[in-house]
């Protein structure tokens, strides 16, 4: 069975906490790739990452995406909204990867 996993800051990670969830409180973005490659090696089968550590994240995102089936990483708002529009650009990008277009 797999596991599941959040990536959050303290606000956003409360919610996790209670529901049996490996939440990882991170503050800062520039230990996101560390954090990720970790989770992928364990086994996880979902990952949860907050918009605001997935906005300067989305390239090592989709890397992992791409090299492998497992862990499906699900981009989440934040508890404090820090940073918009992340999840469209993520959801744009692999609608054009699945058409091969874009899509208005």
């Amino acid at each position: 069975m797999f596991k599941i996993a959040a990536i959050a800051d303290k606000e956003s990670a409360l919610p996790f906490l209670g529901g049996g969830v490996e939440t990882i409180i991170c503050e800062e973005s520039t230990k996101i790739e560390e954090i990720l490659r970790d989770l992928v090696k364990k086994d996880y089968g979902i990952i949860f990452i907050t918009e605001s550590l997935a906005a300067e994240n989305l390239e090592i995102i989709e890397k992992i995406d791409e090299e492998k089936a497992l862990p499906l990483i699900t981009v989440i708002s934040d508890f404090v909204q820090r940073s918009t529009a992340v999840s469209e650009k993520r959801l744009e990008r692999l609608i054009r990867k699945a058409v091969g277009m874009e899509l208005k």
